[in-house]
């Protein structure tokens, strides 16, 4: 959020921004912000596309126990 009336408290964080940038500022400072939120929005994309791939969950060992396929018959 770039505003020239910044808002008390943290409300603002519940709307939704991840930051709250109070005009008049300077370009090299805007740009280092804006690099840092490009940064952190790109991780967080990652983040959730590892937990879309990962698998759910693997089956549990039992210890003893082995499960072997029996080879399939030839034609």
């Amino acid at each position: 959020m770039l505003t020239a009336f910044p808002v008390p408290g943290s409300e603002w964080r519940d709307e939704g921004m991840d930051e709250m940038l109070v005009k008049p500022m300077n370009i090299m400072n805007l740009l280092r912000q804006i690099e840092a939120l490009l940064v952190t929005h790109e991780d967080k994309k990652q983040k959730a596309a590892q937990k879309l791939s990962a698998p759910a969950s693997t089956p549990a060992k039992v210890a003893g126990r082995t499960s072997a396929r029996k080879p399939a018959a030839a034609n």
